[in-house]
Order: C-alpha cells, then structure tokens, then sequence
C-alpha cells in the first residue's frame, strides 16, 4: 500500500511533486473568475432572476458555506489553500525523503520554485479577500479549527509574500529551455513582486479603507494587534511600488 514515503522516491517523482504546486494556478488566476469579480462592481450587471454565479456576487448571496455547481475555480479559497499545504507538503518531504538521483541544486531550484509557488497563492487570495490567514508551515489534517491563524493584517501579508518573492529569486533562473516555460523565473517574480507592491500602495489599504469596525476580535497580527488594515497613509508605499516595477 502506497504511503508517504512513496511520494517522493526518484528525481522524476520530486519534479511531478514540483508541477503539481503549479497545479491549481490555472484555476485560481483572474481570467477564471473575473466574470464574477467584475460584476459585484458597477463595470456592469445581470439581472437578479439570472442565477448566474457574477449575479450571485452582486446580490451578495455568496456566503462562507456557501455551495453550489460551480466549478471550485470561482470559490478558490479551498483550491488555493489546499495548493499551499502541497506546497508546504513538499518542502518537508525533499529533505526527509532524500529521493534518488537528486541533487542538492536541484533541492535549491526547487525550493525556490515552492516558495514562489507560495507566494502566488497567498497573493490572489490577498486580492480576492484582503486580508487572509498566512500559512507558514505544513498542520497537521486532524488540527482543531481553532488553532488554525486568523486573517493576518494586509501590510503583514504583503510583507510575507515580498519576502518569499525575493527567496525565490535567489535560487531561480532568469529564463528556462522550452520544455519549461510555464516554471517561475527571477522576471516573473519581480513582476509579480510589483503587483503586490502596487496593491498594497492602493488607496483602500493604504489609509482610506472605508470600514473603521474591520478588525479582529480574537486573532492579533504580531506588531499589529487586532487592526487588519492599515488607517494612516503612507507615501512609502507608493515609493516602493514604483521601485519595484522599474526593477
């Protein structure tokens, strides 16, 4: 019978592993669920006895239970979280495993590409929630709700995905052969490294966030308390922003 230790036997098996951290990229992208995004805005509207999925945004009648036939790639919080934990997975198992043929290289590469990998994940949540639980490690499936972090404040989040961005980076190529164009690369990360940075110079989390009653209740984000958001502006933030796009 299959078991951990089966996951990650030989080289080919660790960059299977690799691609699957990929995976559900396609599916929590912006193209997937843009329908729905840009509808709960006033970019334009469908009428309530539709039933369609954006006009279930727009009469915000999507709820944290909620359920239905739609395809996961519109409700990627479950996708993207389950993503992360394979991510994580991995991680834990390249060292412990040590499987045959792998270098330690090929270890770095990798690790690198899972951190990226990490970082993207984290990052559409981000602009699809605001602020979300960070995961930082790999829990346990039997751990109580309870235990589980709380939505961390957005500049926390921000700076967490910079910080694996910029880990990834050291350890990637700035381009790959043919057979590997959909992999991360150093551009991709400082691109994507730009987004983040912009969003977080934003208006609505850079001092205007328009709910002073957004904040937790239980969990504390360290440095930050209970706050989610940011109520001071900070010309910072947009100084950085730019920095990061012209790198």
């Amino acid at each position: 019978t299959a078991d951990i230790p089966d996951m990650i036997r030989d080289r080919n098996d660790a960059i299977s592993f690799v691609y699957s951290c990929y995976a559900s990229i396609q599916n929590a992208a912006a193209p997937n669920n843009l329908g729905a995004i840009e509808s709960s805005t006033d970019e334009f509207a469908n009428p309530q006895l539709w039933g369609r999925m954006s006009q279930q945004v727009a009469w915000n009648q999507i709820s944290p239970t909620y359920k239905s036939n739609w395809s996961p790639m519109y409700f990627p919080w479950d996708m993207t979280y389950t993503s992360i934990g394979q991510c994580h997975l991995f991680l834990k198992l390249i060292d412990e495993l040590n499987p045959t043929g792998v270098s330690e290289e090929d270890k770095k590469l990798w690790k690198s590409e899972i951190k990226f990998c990490l970082a993207y994940h984290h990052f559409r949540l981000l602009a699809l929630y605001g602020p979300i639980p960070i995961i930082e490690g790999l829990y346990p499936t039997d751990l109580d709700k309870n235990d589980m972090p709380g939505r961390y404040h957005y500049d926390y989040c921000v700076e967490k995905i910079v910080n694996w961005l910029s880990e990834a980076e050291a350890g990637l190529p700035d381009v790959w052969d043919n057979p590997n164009l959909c992999r991360a690369t150093v551009t991709i990360c400082k691109a994507l490294k730009a987004r983040v940075l912009l969003y977080a110079a934003s208006p609505l989390w850079n001092g205007s966030f328009p709910n002073r009653d957004f904040k937790n209740t239980k969990f504390e984000t360290p440095g930050y308390g209970y706050d989610l958001v940011s109520w001071k502006y900070d010309e910072q933030k947009w100084v950085r922003a730019r920095q990061a796009c012209q790198e």
